[in-house]
């Protein structure tokens, strides 16, 4: 498969569970159909089934191998409070 077919590829619910959250549990199946019902992620229908662009997801690289991400959202991992703590020390 090339460049341009792997564009077009469409996945299913248990394909887009492992690529955007590492495994096709209930749980992640469940929240990728959420996730399409409220618009966050294109989609298709076929029927009852939800059908993705693999090219249109978000986080959906040509890279098979996951990286972890440990950063952390809020400054390195440590509290505003335990910063100010520190500081004042």
């Amino acid at each position: 498969m090339d460049d341009n077919d792997e564009k077009y590829k469409l996945l299913n619910t248990k394909e887009v569970a492992r690529l955007l959250f590492g495994s096709e549990e209930e749980s992640n199946t469940k929240k990728v159909r959420r996730l399409a019902r409220n618009g966050t992620i294109k989609h298709f229908r076929n029927g009852k089934h939800y059908l993705f662009n693999k090219a249109e997801l978000p986080g959906a690289t040509n890279n098979t191998s996951r990286e972890q991400d440990n950063s952390c959202s809020r400054g390195e991992g440590i509290s505003h409070r335990s910063q100010q703590r520190i500081s004042t020390e």
